[in-house]
């Protein structure tokens, strides 16, 4: 299923065709990172969209941010996987939120290092598309006792 071919006018709260476009955004994400893909992340976004990346203080807002964000990103190797889905809800008639756990996998030297990250998108309905609106992801802490 496309992520731009999404009739989102058809979609109704509590529609089965809306969690399963809703669940899908993630692994739509993760298969353009995965083939470095800046054009393809970039149009999963909404125009005024704000990013906290896990490796930035600082947000990224806004599509042309976002292409500058993904290009300078060093892609050699990385890889993110979309892992354990732990919400996915209506929020309002034109937004929802989905939430989860996605391992990426990084070259650290000549070692692969898998790092967790969580992440969270809140989703606006546009007329025909599901678009992220504002994208977090952090590093999961370690577990303390």
């Amino acid at each position: 299923m496309s992520f731009a071919s999404l009739d989102a006018s058809k979609l109704t709260l509590d529609n089965g065709a809306t969690r399963a476009a809703l669940r899908s955004i993630p692994a739509q994400w993760a298969v353009a990172f995965n083939a470095s893909d800046v054009e393809r992340l970039v149009e999963l976004y909404d125009p005024e969209a704000i990013k906290f990346p896990a490796s930035s203080s600082r947000p990224v807002v806004g599509v042309g941010a976002l292409r500058r964000y993904f290009s300078s990103l060093d892609w050699s190797g990385a890889t993110v996987e979309v892992k354990d889905e732990i919400e996915t809800r209506m929020t309002g008639e034109r937004s929802a939120l989905t939430a989860g756990y996605h391992p990426f996998c990084l070259p650290l030297g000549e070692t692969m290092t898998t790092l967790l990250v969580r992440y969270s998108f809140v989703l606006v309905r546009h007329i025909r598309s599901w678009r992220i609106t504002h994208d977090h992801s952090s590093l999961v802490p370690p577990v303390r006792d």
